[in-house]
């Protein structure tokens, strides 16, 4: 019954800000999600009025392009974010005493926390959330930077990619890869005689002389870390991808002409 009270007399105090005016129902509000199932993700949005616009930013995760944060700037909100902004208040509010549904069996958990001017609201569990959820949410308001960040990545990779290409010769020798050391490479010509080199395709392919006989894949990751990742080629013979394991790599730095790793495993 108190909950009931509670809820109405919220979304009473709610209905009225937002006929007075559209950009005014909150003076603060804060959203946070604790998403995941064997591995949880936090993130957490923040919105505030400014006179009469309103105004929103990303507090976290962090989003990265290498082994830097891309920086979040505050965005004004537009009419259809205010509205759906609304419509996730009033969906949260009918949910936070709503029942789980049992039909819906699933592991995967999103509990989020709304602080609405110091009213919290709290929603557990696997719900739908009809459009308006965090996710959504989030996609719909910060596009531009989203947009921003994947060009950047893209870029990136591309640019990697192509200082990468050719044939690096260790500074020191390399008998065996070892976890967490750090190793330096020069780009040099190819010398057929000599068989200590590494070598990076543009398409994708990998080939290290001296340790695996035959070439195999490998990817620049630039999204949550900076690094190479080097995988048996899957499509050739079943012998190559016996004897390969995957190996991955961190890009310390990289220029035209020298490359720094250190080699995370196996």
């Amino acid at each position: 019954m108190k909950a009931s009270i509670f809820i109405g007399s919220f979304l009473f105090v709610f209905n009225c800000f937002s006929q007075e005016k559209s950009t005014a129902f909150f003076s603060k509000l804060n959203i946070t999600i604790l998403a995941g199932d064997e591995m949880y993700l936090y993130k957490e949005m923040d919105f505030e009025s400014r006179g009469d616009k309103i105004v929103g930013r990303m507090l976290k995760p962090a989003y990265f392009v290498g082994r830097d944060a891309l920086p979040v700037d505050d965005i004004e909100l537009n009419d259809k974010a205010i509205k759906t902004l609304k419509l996730f208040i009033e969906r949260a509010s009918s949910l936070e005493t709503a029942p789980l549904n049992d039909s819906i069996s699933s592991s995967y958990r999103q509990d989020y926390t709304i602080s609405v001017d110091g009213k919290v609201l709290s929603v557990s569990g696997y719900r739908d959330w009809k459009g308006v959820s965090y996710d959504e949410i989030e996609q719909l308001i910060f596009s531009e930077y989203f947009e921003k960040l994947e060009a950047k990545r893209l870029a990136l990779q591309k640019q990697t990619v192509k200082k990468l290409f050719g044939f690096w010769k260790p500074i020191q020798n390399i008998d065996s890869l070892k976890s967490n050391q750090i190793y330096r490479f020069a780009k040099v010509k190819r010398n057929k005689k000599d068989k200590h080199y590494w070598y990076f395709g543009k398409k994708g392919r990998y080939r290290n002389a001296a340790l695996i006989p035959f070439g195999v894949n490998y990817h620049v990751n630039v999204e949550e870390t900076f690094s190479i990742f080097i995988e048996p080629d899957y499509t050739k013979s079943e012998f190559e991808a016996e004897h390969l394991s995957s190996a991955y790599m961190e890009i310390i730095s990289i220029s035209t002409s020298e490359l720094v790793i250190k080699y995370r495993w196996p």
